[in-house]
This record gives structure tokens, sequence and C-alpha cells, in this order.
């Protein structure tokens, strides 16, 4: 059996800022670099890891890294573990988007599954990347364990599809 340690990037510039990122490529803020070191160490220190992946998105990579640099491996990026694009809804601010896309905003509050941003990716379209990524290292990694560094949204979309919802 595969084990998967799934981390969420640390505070990024945005979140503190409350502004939608999707695919836009953020960094983190002062305190999601403490998050990020205060994870890897975590980890270091109660698991035995194999391998290290993370979403190509700076937050992400730079949330992961600590733990592959502490175990001297490489950290494997892969789009596929992207933030959902959210398309018209990237760059702005939390009030903004919502009053500018109501009915999209509806739906993401009441049926994620039905959830298409505007301009962007639908939750399905996530649900169907992550989980194609999550199958190729459970192939690749029998009796292992493994770091995946993502995005909330993208978590979210990789239990949704293990537990078969969508």
């Amino acid at each position: 059996m595969t084990r998967f340690i799934i981390i969420r990037h640390g505070l990024s510039v945005y979140n503190e800022a409350r502004r939608f990122q999707g695919h836009l490529d953020i960094p983190l803020h002062a305190i999601g670099l403490e998050q990020a070191d205060a994870s890897a160490k975590y980890v270091l220190e109660n698991y035995k890891i194999d391998r290290v992946y993370s979403s190509d998105l700076c937050r992400a990579s730079r949330t992961a890294q600590p733990i592959a640099d502490g175990l001297g491996l490489p950290l494997e990026l892969d789009k596929r573990l992207r933030e959902i694009d959210m398309g018209l809804w990237q760059g702005l601010g939390y009030d903004e988007a919502i009053a500018r896309f109501p009915e999209t905003e509806r739906i993401r509050k009441e049926c994620l599954g039905k959830l298409r941003y505007d301009g962007g990716e639908s939750y399905g379209d996530v649900m169907e990347r992550v989980r194609a990524f999550a199958d190729e290292v459970l192939a690749e990694n029998e009796g292992k364990t493994v770091v995946l560094a993502s995005h909330g949204g993208t978590i979210r979309a990789l239990f949704s599809s293990w537990l078969g919802y969508g």
C-alpha cells in the first residue's frame, strides 16, 4: 500500500489579502514561510518519505522544498497538482468576485460538483486531473510513503474522487 502525506501550501500573499489565486503564481507570505518550515520539521521527524511531489506553483513548491531538501530528494513538480483554474476570478478580491459573479458564487456554496469558474475549470476537471496523477503515483510507489504538496481546492477534489463523489 502507498501512503500519502498531503500538505496544503502555507499562507500566501493573496491568502492574506483575501484574493482568489487559482493558477496565478503567488508567493508565500512570511507566515507561510514559517508554516512551510514547521511542516517540514514535523514530516521529517515523523515519517520516512520516499518521494516528494508538488504543484509547480511557487506557493506549493516552496512549502514542499524544505522536506525534499531535508531528505536529499528531488522535488518533483507536476502541473496536475495545481489549484483549480479560476478564470476571471483570479486576482480579484473575495468581495469583488462574489459581486461580479453571484450565480457562480451560489453554485460554489451549494454544490461544488456543478462548479465551473467563469473562464476557468470545472471542479470535475480538477477531480479528473488530480485523480490521474494520484493513480500514477500509486502505480509507481507501491509500499512507499510520498508527500503531495498542493492547494486546498485540489486536495478537496482528490479526496472527493477517492470517495466517489462527482
